[in-house]
Protein backbone atom coordinates (compact mmCIF):
# COMPACT_ATOMS: atom_id res chain seq x y z
CA UNK A 1 0.00 0.00 0.00
CA UNK A 2 1.34 3.53 -0.68
CA UNK A 3 3.19 5.06 2.56
CA UNK A 4 -0.09 7.53 2.90
CA UNK A 5 -2.77 4.67 3.09
CA UNK A 6 -0.65 1.85 5.05
CA UNK A 7 -1.98 -0.83 6.41
CA UNK A 8 -1.58 -0.22 10.11
CA UNK A 9 0.54 -2.74 11.99
CA UNK A 10 -1.21 -4.49 14.92
CA UNK A 11 1.32 -6.71 15.96
CA UNK A 12 1.85 -4.69 18.77
CA UNK A 13 -1.49 -4.90 20.00
CA UNK A 14 -1.87 -8.58 19.67
CA UNK A 15 1.47 -9.10 21.99
CA UNK A 16 -0.49 -7.25 25.15
CA UNK A 17 -2.22 -8.93 27.67
CA UNK A 18 -4.96 -6.88 27.52
CA UNK A 19 -5.34 -7.56 23.16
CA UNK A 20 -8.77 -9.73 23.38
CA UNK A 21 -10.52 -6.51 24.38
CA UNK A 22 -9.11 -4.10 21.89
CA UNK A 23 -9.07 -7.24 18.93
CA UNK A 24 -12.72 -8.83 19.46
CA UNK A 25 -14.66 -5.47 19.45
CA UNK A 26 -12.59 -4.85 16.41
CA UNK A 27 -12.96 -7.79 14.74
CA UNK A 28 -16.94 -8.30 16.09
CA UNK A 29 -17.60 -4.45 14.39
CA UNK A 30 -17.71 -6.53 10.94
CA UNK A 31 -20.95 -7.75 11.90
CA UNK A 32 -22.28 -4.40 10.91
CA UNK A 33 -21.76 -5.82 7.18
CA UNK A 34 -23.70 -8.86 8.13
CA UNK A 35 -26.62 -7.17 9.80
CA UNK A 36 -27.00 -4.60 6.58
CA UNK A 37 -26.71 -7.36 4.15
CA UNK A 38 -29.12 -9.93 5.97
CA UNK A 39 -31.77 -6.98 6.52
CA UNK A 40 -31.25 -5.84 2.58
CA UNK A 41 -31.73 -9.45 1.51
CA UNK A 42 -34.91 -9.53 3.12
CA UNK A 43 -36.16 -6.62 2.58
CA UNK A 44 -35.44 -7.03 -1.48
CA UNK A 45 -36.29 -10.91 -1.18
CA UNK A 46 -33.22 -12.76 -1.84
CA UNK A 47 -34.47 -15.70 -1.00
CA UNK A 48 -38.01 -16.79 -1.91
CA UNK A 49 -39.76 -19.92 0.30
CA UNK A 50 -43.26 -20.33 -1.39
CA UNK A 51 -44.44 -24.00 -0.45
CA UNK A 52 -44.64 -24.46 -4.44
CA UNK A 53 -41.81 -24.18 -5.55
CA UNK A 54 -39.14 -24.33 -2.32
CA UNK A 55 -36.58 -22.90 -1.62
CA UNK A 56 -35.31 -20.21 -4.41
CA UNK A 57 -33.25 -17.50 -4.98
CA UNK A 58 -34.41 -13.97 -6.71
CA UNK A 59 -31.35 -12.56 -7.95
CA UNK A 60 -32.57 -9.06 -8.72
CA UNK A 61 -30.34 -5.61 -8.76
CA UNK A 62 -31.97 -4.94 -5.42
CA UNK A 63 -31.67 -8.42 -3.72
CA UNK A 64 -27.79 -8.26 -5.02
CA UNK A 65 -27.41 -5.03 -2.91
CA UNK A 66 -27.52 -7.14 0.43
CA UNK A 67 -25.50 -9.71 -0.94
CA UNK A 68 -22.00 -7.02 -2.27
CA UNK A 69 -22.57 -5.94 1.14
CA UNK A 70 -22.32 -8.82 3.32
CA UNK A 71 -18.92 -10.30 0.70
CA UNK A 72 -17.82 -6.90 1.50
CA UNK A 73 -18.26 -7.81 5.47
CA UNK A 74 -16.59 -11.06 5.69
CA UNK A 75 -13.70 -10.24 3.39
CA UNK A 76 -12.97 -7.10 6.02
CA UNK A 77 -13.22 -9.70 8.85
CA UNK A 78 -11.01 -12.06 7.10
CA UNK A 79 -8.60 -8.96 6.83
CA UNK A 80 -8.95 -7.57 9.82
CA UNK A 81 -8.11 -10.61 11.83
CA UNK A 82 -4.89 -11.45 9.95
CA UNK A 83 -3.90 -8.02 10.26
CA UNK A 84 -4.81 -7.83 13.91
CA UNK A 85 -3.39 -11.94 14.55
CA UNK A 86 -1.39 -12.67 11.73
CA UNK A 87 1.20 -11.73 9.01
CA UNK A 88 1.22 -8.08 8.06
CA UNK A 89 2.45 -9.20 4.51
CA UNK A 90 -0.40 -11.02 4.20
CA UNK A 91 -2.38 -8.28 5.85
CA UNK A 92 -1.24 -5.63 3.38
CA UNK A 93 -2.08 -8.25 0.42
CA UNK A 94 -5.31 -9.40 1.52
CA UNK A 95 -5.98 -5.37 2.27
CA UNK A 96 -5.87 -4.64 -1.67
CA UNK A 97 -8.64 -7.47 -2.13
CA UNK A 98 -10.50 -5.79 0.42
CA UNK A 99 -10.46 -2.55 -0.90
CA UNK A 100 -11.43 -4.06 -4.71
CA UNK A 101 -14.52 -5.55 -3.20
CA UNK A 102 -15.63 -2.37 -1.35
CA UNK A 103 -15.37 -0.30 -4.56
CA UNK A 104 -16.84 -2.76 -6.78
CA UNK A 105 -19.84 -2.73 -3.81
CA UNK A 106 -19.82 0.89 -4.30
CA UNK A 107 -20.04 1.31 -7.70
CA UNK A 108 -22.45 -1.28 -8.21
CA UNK A 109 -24.69 0.79 -5.20
CA UNK A 110 -24.31 3.76 -7.54
CA UNK A 111 -25.00 2.32 -10.47
CA UNK A 112 -28.35 0.11 -9.36
CA UNK A 113 -29.07 2.09 -6.57
CA UNK A 114 -28.19 6.31 -8.09
CA UNK A 115 -26.80 9.03 -6.16
CA UNK A 116 -27.86 8.87 -2.20
CA UNK A 117 -29.59 11.48 -0.51
CA UNK A 118 -28.20 14.61 1.15
CA UNK A 119 -28.83 12.49 4.36
CA UNK A 120 -26.95 9.32 3.36
CA UNK A 121 -23.97 12.01 1.66
CA UNK A 122 -24.09 13.41 5.35
CA UNK A 123 -23.43 10.25 7.16
CA UNK A 124 -21.21 8.50 4.20
CA UNK A 125 -19.11 11.55 4.65
CA UNK A 126 -18.85 10.98 8.81
CA UNK A 127 -18.15 7.69 7.88
CA UNK A 128 -15.08 8.94 5.21
CA UNK A 129 -13.92 11.11 8.45
CA UNK A 130 -13.32 7.86 10.34
CA UNK A 131 -11.87 6.24 7.57
CA UNK A 132 -8.85 8.70 7.38
CA UNK A 133 -8.56 9.81 10.61
CA UNK A 134 -7.64 6.51 11.89
CA UNK A 135 -4.69 7.15 14.49
CA UNK A 136 -4.27 7.22 17.24
CA UNK A 137 -6.87 4.14 18.16
CA UNK A 138 -6.80 2.71 15.25
CA UNK A 139 -9.10 -0.27 16.12
CA UNK A 140 -11.88 1.79 18.33
CA UNK A 141 -12.04 4.82 14.85
CA UNK A 142 -11.77 2.11 12.74
CA UNK A 143 -14.64 -0.35 14.39
CA UNK A 144 -16.68 3.00 13.91
CA UNK A 145 -15.82 3.20 10.21
CA UNK A 146 -17.30 -0.34 10.03
CA UNK A 147 -20.55 0.91 12.09
CA UNK A 148 -21.06 3.90 9.87
CA UNK A 149 -20.72 2.78 6.36
CA UNK A 150 -22.78 -0.51 7.10
CA UNK A 151 -25.45 2.11 8.07
CA UNK A 152 -24.43 4.39 4.72
CA UNK A 153 -24.64 1.10 2.81
CA UNK A 154 -28.61 0.24 4.04
CA UNK A 155 -29.58 3.80 3.58
CA UNK A 156 -28.44 4.21 0.39
CA UNK A 157 -30.25 1.28 -0.85
CA UNK A 158 -33.31 2.79 0.76
CA UNK A 159 -32.69 5.48 -1.54
CA UNK A 160 -32.56 3.64 -4.40
CA UNK A 161 -35.68 1.41 -3.51
CA UNK A 162 -37.56 4.51 -2.95
CA UNK A 163 -35.95 6.36 -6.36
CA UNK A 164 -36.84 3.11 -8.80
CA UNK A 165 -40.67 2.55 -6.29
CA UNK A 166 -41.65 5.77 -7.30
CA UNK A 167 -40.23 5.89 -10.73
CA UNK A 168 -42.46 2.46 -10.71
CA UNK A 169 -45.48 3.97 -9.92
CA UNK A 170 -45.31 7.07 -12.14
CA UNK A 171 -45.58 4.02 -14.76
CA UNK A 172 -47.65 1.97 -13.12
CA UNK A 173 -45.39 -1.14 -12.79
CA UNK A 174 -44.20 -2.44 -9.72
CA UNK A 175 -42.11 -4.68 -10.89
CA UNK A 176 -38.22 -4.45 -10.57
CA UNK A 177 -35.40 -5.30 -12.81
CA UNK A 178 -33.77 -8.12 -12.66
CA UNK A 179 -29.75 -8.18 -12.43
Amino acid sequence: MPDWWGVVDMGHVAATDNAHWIIAPFLGSNAAYAMSGIYLMKKFGLVDTSETEGLKFKLTKLSMLGVWVAIAGLMSTVYHSVQALGSYALAESLCYVDHAIAGSATFYFLHTCGNPSKQTWVLGALAAITLVCATPNYALIHSTWHYLSALTATRWALDGYKRISNADEAKGDLKLERA
